[in-house]
């Protein structure tokens, strides 16, 4: 019985923290998938790629990807 009772608090344990990360995770994907937008957008405005770089924290290289995707779309 006890060794049950320890399975299902360690299994407790690890649901609980497996949420935590996957919350984690998700706002830090959204909050990235936010600063693309909002390069797109500065992108579109023939904003200098280093100031994006610089206000939105994404690297050059994806900055360089999505303002090829915007010309493309074109």
């Amino acid at each position: 019985a006890e060794l049950d009772y320890a399975r299902e608090k360690g299994l407790s344990e690890g649901r609980k923290e497996g949420r935590k990360e996957g919350m984690a995770q998700g706002i830090a994907e959204g909050m990235e998938k936010s600063m693309e937008l909002v390069a797109v957008n500065m992108i579109k405005n023939k904003m200098d790629i280093e100031l994006i770089v610089k206000i939105t924290g994404l690297s050059k290289t994806k900055i360089l990807k999505l303002k090829q995707t915007v010309y493309d779309r074109n």
